[in-house]
């Protein structure tokens, strides 16, 4: 999630990372006419993308770790929720089933000497 402000000596952003539980990464925001880019060096991301006509979104390229992605950046008022129930409730949306794997190093290693 990037957050840019407009401020006095032009845009400020920075990102979160809800998943990973990181806020307020600083992050280098420049814009020239419709073409928007976002940085943050140390973590080696980059987004670079072209404001719709419409101004209701922002499609580019999602870089990081010599990985590109598409990415639509779109305003929000709030931050969004996330969903990762610690204890699901069936009927779970996967499957699920019983395993066991033989472990003979661990079998070995808790025999009493």
């Amino acid at each position: 999630m990037f957050k840019i402000k407009q401020a006095e000596g032009g845009l400020t952003g920075t990102m979160d990372s809800p998943d990973q539980g990181v806020t307020g990464l600083a992050a280098a925001v420049s814009r020239d006419g419709s073409n928007l880019t976002i940085e943050l060096k140390k973590a080696g991301i980059r987004f670079d993308g072209k404001i719709a006509e419409n101004g209701q979104s922002i499609p580019g390229t999602f870089q990081q770790g010599g990985v590109s992605l598409a990415l639509v950046l779109r305003q929000t008022v709030e931050t969004p929720a996330l969903r990762r129930p610690q204890n699901p409730v069936k009927p779970y949306p996967y499957r699920e089933e019983e395993a066991s794997y033989p472990n003979a190093a661990a079998a070995s290693n808790s025999r009493p000497r």
